[in-house]
């Protein structure tokens, strides 16, 4: 009559035999695997992947991603319009573009003192304008505090910045202050502070800005007045830290106190637009679309590219993640002969020990399925073992020294990727190879007679 092996005494039979061996077998598998999941991820590097996970980890650090010309931003290097409208068409990024209204020297409209970080470069901080719609200004990351977004030529919403500054020293209407005065561009407005001052207003809250005006001129006495109804507050998420040590070039690149127009303003060339990036998926297609148009045009072009992405192209100075998973990879190899031998020294030694034992279970009526399902069982203890093991010195060695070792600058992210793959990785060699090592063992011990078994006679053969 054949008896079925409890589970309760198979899982006891799988726990007995040499702690050693089993700690031992344990600790160097679990090396040996590390180095195999260090290996892949050098192996299965990829550079398009990287690139579009460093730029999508800035659209969700600072909201948007900045595009430039070939991704190099230059005052004078407009990108092609047409190219513009392809990149947003393949990848279905919302932009927010430079804008040809703006309102000159509106540090004027505030009545008292105004802060030291927004008087610099002229006061032109504050004086820029960005162009797009409500959507478009949600996707690069902005928070609407009050009103609304722009939407009619003769609209502007400030920045959080701006009804500070208004906050703190009150509102003047000056924008009558503001004459024409020509010259060989053509001419601009200027402040004439021997005019008289318009209305003058505390500010408290949001809504005491609301419906007041931003502007240079009269438009009752010249058209080339510019004057603007202020229709919302808007949080640019970027606090007056930043502007303490602005340059022109970090203005222009960065969104944060430009006033804000409606879609009409757009300004007819670009030198610096701002992407709003939903997913890795839709930066992935852009860095493709700006990767393809370089091959294509030899590296250089007006195609619209994320600003500074060359810095991600490989050079002669950083280390190759080719080289890194060929070393991983053989160190790996080498431990794995070693892994292999103990693990099946492992199962041979567990027979070998548990031999007698067996052969009583045998002769009880225990079968060959038996035996193989408490073999199976210490098999996938010592498995779990290596796996938690090999997981946790991964986890270790990624986030404590491999990832910070290899960040570029402010990206924030690694040339390695520690991800689902890393762990079926992990996880495959863990089961399989102390699972494939007792296969054969086990077949070999099956085929003893139950009183070899029980007299132990098969170790003097």
């Amino acid at each position: 009559m054949k008896a079925k092996l409890p589970l309760k005494t198979t899982f006891r039979l799988a726990l007995q035999g040499k702690t050693v061996t089993k700690v031992l077998t344990v600790f160097l598998s679990a090396v040996s695997f590390l180095l195999f999941a260090v290996a892949s991820m050098g192996y299965l590097f990829s550079r398009r992947d990287y690139i579009a996970r460093a730029y999508y980890h800035r659209a969700e650090t600072q909201g948007y991603v900045a595009f430039a010309g070939n991704g190099s931003y230059a005052p004078d290097k407009a990108m092609e319009g047409e190219a513009l409208e392809s990149l947003q068409t393949k990848t279905g990024i919302s932009f927010v573009y430079e804008a040809d209204a703006g309102v000159s020297g509106w540090t004027h409209f505030v009545e008292g003192e105004v802060p030291a970080s927004l008087l610099q470069l002229g006061g032109m901080i504050g004086s820029l304008g960005l162009a797009g719609g409500a959507e478009d200004y949600a996707a690069i990351g902005f928070t609407l505090l009050a009103g609304e977004y722009p939407s009619a030529a003769n609209e502007v919403a400030v920045s959080e910045l701006h009804f500070q500054a208004l906050q703190a020293g009150g509102y003047v209407d000056a924008s009558k202050q503001f004459v024409w005065v020509e010259d060989e561009g053509g001419g601009r407005f200027e402040f004439n502070d021997d005019l008289t001052a318009g209305e003058r207003f505390d500010v408290s809250s949001y809504e005491d800005i609301l419906g007041k005006r931003l502007g240079n001129g009269d438009p009752a006495a010249d058209s080339r007045a510019r004057v603007y109804t202020i229709v919302g507050v808007v949080d640019t998420h970027s606090g007056e830290e930043l502007l303490e040590e602005a340059t022109f070039v970090s203005l222009r690149t960065h969104p944060a106190a430009h006033l804000l127009f409606s879609e009409e303003h757009q300004a007819q060339e670009q030198t610096i637009v701002f992407g709003g990036i939903e997913n890795k998926r839709m930066m992935r297609r852009a860095v493709d679309y700006v990767l393809d148009a370089r091959e294509k045009e030899g590296g250089e072009g007006k195609f619209a590219a994320p600003l500074d992405y060359t810095t991600l192209l490989p050079d002669e100075s950083r280390t190759d993640e080719w080289y890194i998973g060929v070393v991983g990879g053989a160190a790996g190899g080498v431990l794995l002969i070693f892994s292999v031998l103990l693990c099946w020294h492992q199962a041979t030694a567990a027979l070998r020990l548990k031999e007698k034992k067996i052969g009583i279970l045998r002769l009880m009526g225990a079968t060959g399925k038996d035996i193989s399902r408490l073999m199976t069982c210490e098999t996938l203890l010592i498995g779990a073992a290596i796996f938690l093991l090999s997981l946790l010195g991964t986890v270790l060695l990624y986030y404590l020294w491999l990832a910070p070792a290899t960040v570029i600058g402010s990206f924030g992210v690694s040339i390695f990727v520690f991800n689902g793959w890393t762990v079926l990785i992990l996880a495959a060699l863990s089961f399989a190879v102390p699972f494939l090592c007792t296969i054969v063992p086990v077949k070999k011990f099956l085929k003893q007679s139950i009183v070899d078994n029980i007299s132990g006679n098969s170790r003097r053969r």
